[in-house]
């Protein structure tokens, strides 16, 4: 058994897969974030070097 974050779970496979307590229009939550850390501006530096 595997608990996981979507993130942490990029680019992995399992023969089964058990989303809990999804629902329709919650997940994805593809609100804009990042203001407190400025993780924006640390994936422009990451990125762009």
């Amino acid at each position: 058994m595997a608990l996981a974050t979507p993130a942490s779970a990029a680019g992995r496979e399992w023969g089964w897969v058990h989303v809990a307590a999804v629902q329709q229009g919650t997940w994805p939550n593809t609100t804009l974030r990042g203001g407190l850390l400025a993780t924006t501006e640390l994936s422009d530096v990451v990125t762009l070097g």
